[in-house]
């Protein structure tokens, strides 16, 4: 038995992390801002291809009209970057430890990604296109950034 306060990811002393979400059929007491609950280990995949695949889908839209399609989703440990991606296979890789950081920012490194399917570098014409697709990339990546020790 673990106590918490809200929704999210969990760490544990033994260095493992687990997602936790209150469901009302599972039976789990709620009282206020604290509960107890019973851990089911989900693993990091389910949980990152989860939120990951959300947001690929929230953001996947704006590329469809660009002829992308639809990119195979990849997550698995990076020691030194966020993402990459293989515009040729139509690849995707997300560093699982991108699930610590806060949504935009998880937000901002797919959309980053995504940006590689039009322009496969690090161009001007990139960074334009980013820009023009979201506007405040420049803060979140900042944000990430100043984090990068404590994520990776």
């Amino acid at each position: 038995v673990l106590t918490i306060k809200k929704e999210g990811l969990v760490g544990l002393t033994n260095g493992e992390r687990y997602d936790v979400q209150f469901l009302p059929e599972s039976g789990n007491y709620v009282s206020g801002e604290k509960a107890i609950v019973y851990i089911k280990a989900i693993g990091q995949g389910g949980a990152g291809a989860a939120v990951f695949g959300e947001i690929v889908e929230e953001l996947y839209p704006v590329f469809q009209k660009y002829g992308v399609a639809p990119p195979v989703l990849r997550i698995r440990n990076m020691d030194t970057r966020w993402g990459s991606c293989l515009p040729g296979k139509g690849v995707i890789t997300l560093n699982k430890r991108l699930l610590e950081a806060p949504r935009n920012c998880i937000e901002y490194v797919v959309m980053h990604e995504f940006c590689h399917f039009i322009h496969p570098n690090h161009s001007k014409h990139f960074y334009d296109f980013l820009a023009m697709l979201m506007p405040d990339w420049k803060e979140r990546k900042k944000v990430l950034d100043s984090n990068a020790a404590y994520y990776l």
